[in-house]
């Protein structure tokens, strides 16, 4: 019994990664920038996220270019609700696609755990935590 559990989180998980590339090749932005101004900002940003091992001295001067390329992507509740009632299914398919892989994913790695490990209470405790999140976010999903 495991098994098939086993064999439909796989399945669930490729259908999260195709969801979620279909997602951001379909929907998604890229933002391309290069010069001197996006080098000196990657540099501030990673002094800034600097846990404060290091010692910086000064002001720091950057010469040279650089390049950065940014990738999101983002999908409501709302979006998709409405994309469902206008009959857009697919539009709405990555969205869904990545959405009930991450759930099957979820629940069925969770049916796994609790199946194949012999310790039920633990595989309780993560079935329990699964089935309630996944309870919020349909809830959050009809609200929307």
């Amino acid at each position: 019994m495991g098994i098939l559990f086993i064999i439909l989180a796989a399945i669930s998980l490729i259908a999260l990664i195709v969801g979620f590339v279909w997602l951001l090749v379909g929907g998604g932005e890229k933002t391309r920038r290069s010069g001197e101004a996006v080098g000196a900002q990657m540099m501030r940003d990673q002094i800034d996220d600097d846990d404060g091992e290091s010692n910086v001295v000064g002001t720091t001067i950057f010469k040279g270019k650089a390049s950065k390329v940014e990738v999101s992507a983002s999908v409501s509740f709302k979006d998709i609700k409405d994309a469902v009632a206008l009959g857009d299914w697919r539009g709405v398919l990555p969205a869904l696609l990545g959405m009930g892989g991450l759930f099957g994913l979820l629940f069925f790695g969770a049916l796994a755990i609790f199946f194949i490990v012999e310790d039920k209470l633990i595989g309780g405790i993560v079935l329990a935590f699964v089935v309630f999140s996944l309870t919020r976010v349909v809830l959050d999903f009809a609200r929307a």
